[in-house]
């Protein structure tokens, strides 16, 4: 288990979508990590729990951002999952 003040091997890599209509990129994920930051991990797009758990940081996007953290949300689906995740949620609120 992992204690405050522990340092993480983030040399693993992993896939990354950086925006609608782009495609998906290999890195490390230390790469992401350029600061303070909110990882959220879920199971799978298009579920009802994982739905409400994005809908509720984009909702507190700005202020997340604000208090000077970024955001990045992880999960096995695909890179065009995400993309057609993230144009369904855009339709109900504005990231």
């Amino acid at each position: 288990m992992k204690t405050v003040g522990d340092l993480l091997d983030l040399s693993f890599e992993v896939k990354v979508v950086r925006g609608e209509g782009a495609g998906s990129e290999v890195v490390r994920f230390g790469e992401l990590v350029t600061g303070p930051m909110v990882v959220s991990v879920y199971m799978r797009n298009h579920t009802g729990s994982c739905d409400k758990q994005n809908d509720g940081l984009g909702a507190e996007l700005e202020a997340i951002k604000e208090a000077g953290f970024a955001v990045v949300a992880v999960s096995r689906d695909t890179g065009a999952s995400h993309q057609r995740s993230a144009r369904r949620r855009e339709s109900r609120i504005r990231w």
